[in-house]
């Protein structure tokens, strides 16, 4: 989890748990906000990488972003790399609501590495951009759209859904206890795989392995 005061807060141990790794990025506030992310960046690492999305203005288009990582959740302050994520979804061409974003591997068969998505609103702007490449090409998208049966929030989530290996999107109602999910990265199938997971829903959560050793 990220805190309020710039670092990023890990653990192996799942549970309660009083010892926490901590890792500072020192990044607050930013113009809409930033977003704490982690996934396997590296390739030639076993385990998954720490990162946060900040976000600035960029006159004349609104809020561009950028995402810092690192894959050492062992020193404290380590060197961070950067990707450039640009523009996306912007006021500009239409878009509006909250941003949010996650990692997952949407081509599998190509490097085994977690990219960037961004989800505004019915909308879903990700990329196959490795994170090590510093000019990302958020070219690929997806109307996620509203299932029918849904109201109020959403928490867009990223997961492999049926195993086969590629990451694809899901939405969680924290308020209905249900969460909806595709299978596919087509632009709109519509088709929708819905389970109810309970309530209380909504304390985020994302699964991923920080020691490369365990």
């Amino acid at each position: 989890m990220y805190g309020t005061n710039g670092v990023f807060y890990h653990t192996n141990t799942l549970g309660p748990n009083p010892v926490w790794g901590a890792t500072w990025f020192g990044l607050t506030g930013g113009y809409v906000g930033v977003y704490a992310v982690a996934g396997r960046f590296n390739a030639g690492l076993v385990n998954d990488c720490l990162g946060v999305i900040d976000s600035a203005f960029y006159p004349g288009y609104g809020a561009a972003f950028a995402l810092y990582f690192t894959c050492d959740t062992v020193n404290a302050n380590p060197t961070k790399t950067v990707q450039w994520l640009s523009i996306l979804l912007p006021d500009s061409q239409g878009f509006s609501g909250q941003f949010e974003f996650d990692a997952g591997n949407y081509n599998p068969a190509t490097d085994g590495v977690d990219t960037i998505a961004c989800r505004r609103g019915p909308f879903i702007a990700f990329t196959n951009t490795p994170p090590t490449t510093f000019a990302s090409a958020f070219d690929l998208a997806q109307y996620i759209g509203e299932p029918a049966g849904i109201s109020g929030p959403s928490t867009f989530v990223v997961g492999d859904w049926d195993n086969n290996g590629a990451d694809s999107f899901g939405l969680v109602s924290p308020t209905q206890g249900f969460f909806w999910y595709r299978n596919d990265l087509d632009w709109n199938s519509g088709a929708y795989t819905f389970q109810f997971i309970g309530l209380p829903a909504g304390v985020p959560t994302q699964a991923a392995t920080w020691s490369p050793n365990h």
